[in-house]
């Protein structure tokens, strides 16, 4: 928590540095398409994609940067002393706020990456449970302990549904579900784990299925160059390789934004469950991993089922997010930043009803591409940026 205090530290410097000293706002902080293999948005200098999550609520919030601004000890709000490097970690979203009679209009879609997984496999039983408005992770949790979980009654059992969704969503293994549980502060035994991720494969087997034929369909498409191969029939999610430039290309589902693996190969590497045995892998250049001044090229990473699914669903997402952003614009609604499938608008106070219902409206929209596709996002108002 230290570490993460002192990361804190920094940013406020930085939020300092970049602010504009005539309205105080920090611009150029944003770049598109930042992460290569998804196109999604990163952070530049100030870092808002990497805030913590657990912020303070708006009340706790102004408790505290009040004893902050008067020099006191900080202490919570029931006389318990607060870690103060901790604290400040805690306290960053809360520095973002609103001019004066304005109010931040803050919406993100829930579980949009679970659900664009889903519908791109075509798990229309996993969909339905989106549309009926049931909690995908009692569903998930169902399908470990074979039994009816609801949110009330079985607070536990629910998440551990939930770490799994969201480290097996994209077939991640053992190692992944119990590195996932650690973070949200599970214990999970290895056995347990491995009847759990099999457990969840055998539930959602449209969706291994679906990782199997994005990696079949990109071996094709490096053995058989100029020549697409299409993947599944509710998208039109296509591999093709290029001779010329050796990278191998994915277009999303939208038919025009392209993902592109440079320098993809097809080797002969040892088997992760025995490395006596050699099995055909696919590699590509880790474009986003800027080699030693030493090394002689640039590091390569193996391209399985589960990081070509995730690729594809980020990738599909960030489209959404673009989109989404664009209409905003389009409605003349103030978005100021956006942070991973979350955007945030400013409004003044007496518009703010409005604005919520424009960017709930906006961010419901389904687009032709995505026909099916269930979408919920549901706004809230904020006097300080918090979650």
């Amino acid at each position: 928590m230290n570490d993460a205090g002192g990361t804190a530290v920094a940013k406020y410097e930085k939020m300092e540095m970049k602010a504009d000293p005539v309205d105080h706002r920090v611009r150029g902080i944003l770049r598109y398409a930042g992460a290569p293999s998804t196109l999604r948005y990163t952070s530049l200098t100030l870092q808002v994609h990497n805030m913590r999550r657990d912020a303070f609520d708006y009340d706790k919030a102004e408790f505290i940067i009040k004893q902050i601004l008067k020099g006191e000890e900080l202490k919570d709000t029931n006389g318990e002393k607060l870690n103060v490097m901790d604290t400040l970690a805690r306290l960053l979203r809360a520095a973002i706020i609103p001019e004066d009679n304005h109010i931040l209009v803050v919406n993100d879609w829930s579980s949009v990456e679970s659900r664009m997984t889903a519908y791109l496999a075509g798990d229309e039983r996993k969909l339905d449970v989106f549309r009926s408005g049931q909690d995908v992770y009692c569903y998930a949790a169902e399908g470990i302990y074979g039994k009816k979980i609801t949110k009330k009654e079985n607070p536990s059992e629910r998440d551990v549904g939930k770490v799994t969704d969201l480290a097996c969503g994209f077939l991640g293994g053992h190692n992944a579900l119990m590195s996932m549980a650690r973070k949200f502060k599970i214990n999970i035994a290895t056995e347990r784990a491995k009847q759990i991720v099999e457990g969840y494969r055998l539930k959602h087997q449209k969706i291994v299925k679906y990782g199997d034929m994005l990696m079949l369909a990109a071996k094709k498409a490096v053995k058989n160059p100029g020549q697409k191969i299409m993947v599944g029939s509710v998208s039109q999610v296509s591999y093709m390789f290029n001779e010329e430039d050796g990278a191998l290309y994915c277009t999303l589902p939208d038919g025009k934004t392209k993902l592109r693996y440079p320098e993809c190969r097809l080797e002969f590497k040892p088997a992760p469950w025995d490395k006596s045995q050699k099995i055909e892998a696919l590699t590509a250049l880790k474009a986003s991993k800027t080699p030693k001044a030493t090394a002689k090229e640039w590091a390569r990473h193996g391209l399985w089922r589960g990081l070509l699914l995730e690729n594809i669903v980020q990738g599909s997402c960030a489209i959404l997010l673009k989109d989404a952003i664009f209409e905003c614009q389009e409605s003349n609604l103030k978005v100021i930043f956006h942070v991973h499938d979350e955007i945030i608008c400013e409004t003044e106070i007496s518009k703010a009803d409005h604005c919520m219902a424009e960017l709930q409206e906006i961010m419901e929209m389904v687009p032709e591409w995505a026909e099916g596709l269930p979408l919920e996002a549901e706004p809230e108002l904020m006097k300080r940026y918090g979650k």
